[in-house]
């Protein structure tokens, strides 16, 4: 009964999960964190278990538009326009250098939010009671901030700040440092900013500076006494905050 029950043709999961159960027990945690991943995400593409991580891609990007007949051209009809980007050699998992920043910076937060901001504090000189200032019940906003080390073979000691805005506060540290973040892996903290008052908003006041190591390539005009590196991000974290009365 058991040669004939194993002659049976199986279902792919079934194969995958017998695989899967021979692997040692490291690589497949590892399989399973990459499978959580974003299927565009580097983790999901390019998997860093085995032997011989991929650390860099060949690329290539295709396009297709149509253009339609216009007056300027002997065009009667609409034409399809085909097109190819060659990318080869891209650094998407540096083993031990890197030239940028060896770390990579994104968030989580909401695109928009709805608060009930009350009504606004008034003037000390308002004798009139005209509305002036800010809004006596500020709006809290989430974010889930990932701080990752892409280098694969080296660890990374780096300093986190947040940068001073006139227009939001953050509640809770702004600023530690963190020793031997190791290759490839992340490290995920939670923010919270303080919103004066309705309005649109860029949360991204992140500032990083990583120890000058091996595993920095110092840039033109620094010396290996340099103790740090500083790096601002060019993101945007944009959050729409509006005033709705009828929330509670």
């Amino acid at each position: 009964a058991l040669e004939e029950e194993d002659s049976q043709p199986r279902h792919v999961s079934q194969i995958r999960r017998a695989n899967q159960s021979a692997l040692p027990d490291s690589e497949q945690k590892t399989r399973e964190l990459i499978e959580q991943s974003h299927p565009t995400s580097i983790a999901r593409l390019y998997p860093a278990y085995g032997s011989l991580p991929k650390t860099r891609v060949d690329l290539i990007c295709t396009w297709k538009t149509t253009t339609a007949p216009t007056v300027m051209t002997t065009m009667t009809t609409q034409t399809n326009v085909h097109g190819q980007l060659h990318l080869p050699g891209l650094a998407v998992r540096p083993r031990m250098y890197s030239k940028g920043c060896p770390l990579t910076l994104t968030c989580v937060h909401p695109s928009s939010v709805k608060h009930n901001f009350g009504r606004k504090k008034k003037h000390s000189n308002n004798t009139e009671g005209e509305e002036e200032g800010n809004y006596i019940n500020p709006a809290k906003v989430e974010l889930q901030v990932t701080i990752r080390n892409r280098l694969v073979e080296n660890t990374v000691d780096f300093e986190f700040a947040l940068e001073k805005s006139v227009e939001f506060e953050f509640m809770g540290s702004e600023s530690f440092v963190w020793d031997a973040l190791k290759g490839g892996d992340e490290l995920t903290l939670p923010l919270t900013a303080i919103i004066p008052k309705p309005g649109v908003y860029n949360l991204q006041t992140i500032r990083l500076s990583v120890k000058n190591s091996n595993n920095v390539i110092l840039r033109e005009g620094e010396t290996e006494e340099t103790k740090s590196i500083p790096y601002l991000f060019p993101l945007q974290w944009m959050v729409d905050v509006k005033d709705d009365p009828s929330l509670p």
